[in-house]
């Protein structure tokens, strides 16, 4: 039986892996040799399975700057609906900025139909701004359950959530400590 470049067993009459798709050249006694250079290459390769994305640096993203203010006014002015769309941006954003999917953007849409999907991505969008002041050397705590708190008794809760997420993103596309995030 023969080997491709690769290493993989090919039969003796293909002219291409089956595997691969690698060009099979005609070997002369020179096959086992090539065989065991390419699985020593192959085991010298880095482990890319166990990596793990909350150990990668942030990417340097920065988003679109917004007014905190204009945020909030938008999503009064249009009951709500600004913020899905508001939600949904910044849940991409903070992803870019992580590097790796932390929320759900996707999860917007679906908490039209059902609203316990917009809970847990602003639980997920929570995770990420935590992850990131703690990746730029700076303590925060967690403010989800005092925005569902506020959403349940006082209705205002998505309204102040939205206010103080878009304040500690304009604070680190500016390279500053946010206003909001204890130190």
């Amino acid at each position: 039986m023969r080997r491709c470049p690769n290493g993989h067993a090919v039969p003796d009459d293909v002219k291409y892996c089956p595997t691969c798709g690698s060009e099979i050249k005609e070997q002369a006694d020179g096959g086992q040799e090539q065989y065991q250079g390419a699985q020593q290459a192959y085991q010298q390769q880095p482990d890319y399975q166990h990596t793990d994305p909350r150990n990668v640096p942030l990417s340097g993203y920065r988003g679109q700057h917004r007014e905190p203010m204009t945020v909030l006014l938008l999503g009064i002015f249009t009951c709500g609906i600004y913020l899905i769309y508001w939600r949904y941006v910044t849940s991409q954003d903070l992803n870019a900025i992580l590097s790796y999917e932390k929320t759900k953007p996707s999860f917007e849409l679906l908490g039209i139909l059902c609203m316990i999907f917009s809970w847990i991505n602003m639980y997920y969008i929570d995770e990420a701004l935590m992850e990131i002041d703690h990746k730029r050397g700076f303590r925060s705590e967690s403010k989800f359950i005092l925005w569902l708190l506020l959403t349940f008794f006082l209705s205002i809760g998505t309204f102040f959530m939205a206010y103080t997420v878009q304040e500690r993103l304009n604070a680190l596309y500016q390279g500053q400590p946010s206003k909001t995030a204890p130190y």
